[in-house]
């Protein structure tokens, strides 16, 4: 993980040129994935590609676990996230 982006930044990640489009600073997120819950605390860039594709690399992270009282469905892991 880097912690030393900017906006504007050109950089090659998975070997293909991307601009840094944002920097979210803090981001909290309630995740399940089977059945587990965890609290996802992190701060990430979104990367634009030359043909528009998007990517996103963490920059800081830390997960808790989360004890969910209710029946309703927290976030899916996001596919992104499951490439790592």
């Amino acid at each position: 993980m880097s912690t030393s982006l900017a906006l504007g930044q050109e950089l090659t990640h998975n070997n293909k040129l991307y601009l840094v489009v944002r920097i979210i600073d803090k981001s909290v997120s309630l995740f399940e994935d089977e059945g587990e819950c965890y609290v996802l605390e992190e701060s990430y860039a979104e990367l634009r590609g030359p043909n528009n594709e998007i990517d996103f690399i963490p920059i800081l992270e830390s997960t808790r676990t989360f004890e969910k009282t209710s029946k309703l469905p927290a976030l899916p892991v996001l596919p992104w996230r499951m490439k790592r």
